[in-house]
């Protein structure tokens, strides 16, 4: 009787090969949840477009990608389409064009946008771009920003430009990445 209840006990701390895939399997999905979190916090997220101030560009309700290492290669263009978080405004994510960037005179006088002297040619741009603003030079790391449907967007030319730790990432405009 002693011998069985002596084999029990060795069963019990047995290590052998079947414990010993279930440990790799455990490693594993731990490494996969690690890496998918990485990539989702720093290279690639999604959002949902909620509102109308992108109109005609992107509609309300549909899902885009969000490139969020893109501009550790190289600073955000004027006419990027970006995911922006403004926390003494809103506290959720917005996603807003860029206009101006570092170093350009921003000018905006009756209903039309002014970059550096010249007249924006605005294709895009849905309704007459109010009221009149005027911005010397943007500063470093400093943008403008406008949704496209510009009689219902809450933009720059309500709260300001927009600092570069508030660009969240790009967003893609590529059809082949919208996804619903």
């Amino acid at each position: 009787m002693g011998k069985k209840y002596h084999r029990k006990w060795i069963n019990w701390t047995y290590n052998g090969p079947e414990r010993r895939r279930g440990r790799r399997i455990l490693f594993m999905l731990l490494w996969v949840f690690l890496y998918a979190l990485i990539f989702y916090r720093f290279v690639v997220s999604s959002c949902v477009v909620e509102g109308v101030s992108m109109e005609p560009t992107l509609k309300a309700g549909s899902a885009r990608l969000v490139n969020r290492f893109v501009y550790f290669f190289h600073p955000p263009q004027n006419g990027d389409i970006v995911v922006l978080v403004k926390k003494k405004v809103v506290p959720f994510y917005l996603i807003k064009r860029i206009i101006g960037v570092p170093g350009d005179h921003v000018r905006i006088k009756q209903g039309e946008v002014w970059i550096n002297g010249e007249k924006l040619d605005e294709s895009y741009a849905v309704g007459k771009t109010k009221p009149s603003i005027h911005i010397s030079r943007l500063g470093d790391k400093e943008f403008f920003v406008l949704g496209d449907n510009r009689e219902n967007s809450d933009d720059s030319r309500f709260w300001g430009v927009l600092h570069r730790s508030e660009i969240v990432g790009k967003v893609s405009e590529d059809k082949l990445f919208t996804f619903w």
